[in-house]
């Protein structure tokens, strides 16, 4: 959830005060000032009256209102809950109105910054992801009917067979564009059978482009609207870095265990380009890690906190009383309070990873695990690669 700003807005006197990055939501061009009015235009449609319905409900009874919706942002929509209360200030005549507006459509709380992401002169900023077409399709529809407040659309989606199966991209404006076009198609009515469809337009060597469209079909209309994006192929480029690795002798030997398989892939690839010779075995929860370990002699474990069969916390435990191992395990999780960190280095493992993953914290707290392992500092100088984004944060 993302804190967007507060507000106050006198009644009489219709006087706005608020956060600067609201004044998009309370603001429109063909008015000279911020204010309710463009609030309630800038809300989507159908949800417009509903909207309005609360407001005035909160503005006749003087009492607390909470309203979530979809609003527009720019060329874009965020779902967004508004919270607050109407009052009388202190000679009791004039109303006032107070509220605090949060993003809680967390997959897409990034449009406020899409400008930034599209942009020619920051186009060296926008982080590049490996992701499935079909996947982010269905997470999309996913979030739709978590988010939405209507529930009378049908959703289905349907992916071309040529696609590849993994490509490398900005998913986040991709999945932004689409949410844009998907709110476009369906803001002017209030039920139908909407498909998502990914064709393949084009292919050359290791790129290609993809047609996204949005059909929605009812009993009086059909209205589609399309993008295409371009991205690389995937298996391409991590077949290249692969081939570029120097063999050594030894190579460092690490266990990766994560549940996602686009997330091992995303993984997989940043210690292959970080690390000469590093070899990598995958295991996609806390039970297969532990067999594997019986198994086979590792020099370092990557493990995720939250998986199916076996968490992490109860893999570690597990692989530290029953195999009497010590092998360096770190921790990888997006869950950064200090009960969760303190929960890892309970069950015995050496280090804590957050997430999105920094690479040169990844670097320096894998060298510092294999120096306490192996007693040396020398021999992990030649596992590391130079890196010029040692600073930049990975998704996964």
């Amino acid at each position: 959830m993302q804190i967007l700003g507060d507000y106050t807005i006198d009644i009489v006197t219709k006087r706005v005060r608020l956060a600067e990055q609201l004044m998009p939501l309370f603001c429109r061009q063909d008015m000279k000032t911020p204010g309710l009015g463009a609030y309630f235009l800038n809300t989507i449609n159908y949800e417009r009256a509903t909207v309005e319905k609360q407001f005035f409900t909160a503005l006749t009874n003087l009492s607390n209102f909470k309203i979530e919706h979809l609003i527009k942002l720019k060329d874009n929509m965020i779902k967004i809950k508004n919270t607050g209360k109407v009052f009388l200030d202190k000679n009791s005549k004039t109303k006032k109105l107070m509220g605090t507006i949060v993003s809680i459509d967390h997959s897409n709380a990034n449009v406020i910054n899409w400008n930034l992401r599209t942009n020619p002169e920051t186009n060296d900023k926008v982080e590049q992801q490996v992701f499935n077409v079909e996947d982010l399709l269905n997470r999309f529809v996913k979030k739709q009917r978590v988010f939405c407040t209507k529930d009378t659309f049908q959703v289905y989606v349907k992916t071309d067979i040529r696609l590849p199966k993994l490509l490398v991209g900005d998913s986040y404006t991709i999945n932004g564009l689409l949410q844009q076009l998907y709110y476009e198609v369906i803001e002017q009515h209030s039920t139908g059978e909407v498909t998502l469809m990914a064709k393949l337009a084009n292919q050359a060597s290791e790129n290609v482009t993809v047609n996204l469209s949005i059909v929605l079909k009812n009993n009086l209309t059909v209205t589609s609207k399309s993008i295409n994006f371009s991205a690389a192929i995937a298996e391409e480029k991590i077949k290249n870095e692969e081939t570029s690795i120097p063999n050594l002798q030894k190579p460092l030997h690490i266990l990766l265990v994560e549940d996602h398989e686009i997330n091992q892939l995303i993984a997989t690839n940043l210690l292959k380009r970080e690390f000469n010779n590093v070899c990598i075995d995958l295991a996609e929860n806390g039970l297969t890690a532990f067999e594997k370990v019986q198994k086979n002699q590792y020099d370092l474990i990557l493990m995720d906190i939250n998986m199916p069969v076996l968490n992490g916390i109860e893999a570690t435990k597990k692989i530290r009383a029953e195999l009497n191992s010590v092998i360096p395990i770190l921790a990888l999780s997006a869950h950064v309070f200090p009960q969760e960190i303190q929960n890892c280095f309970n069950a015995g493992m050496n280090d804590f990873i957050g997430k999105p993953i920094n690479i040169n914290s990844l670097k320096q707290k894998i060298r510092k695990a294999l120096i306490s392992s192996k007693g040396e500092d020398s021999c992990t100088y030649r596992y590391l690669n130079n890196s010029d984004d040692c600073d930049k944060k990975i998704a996964i």
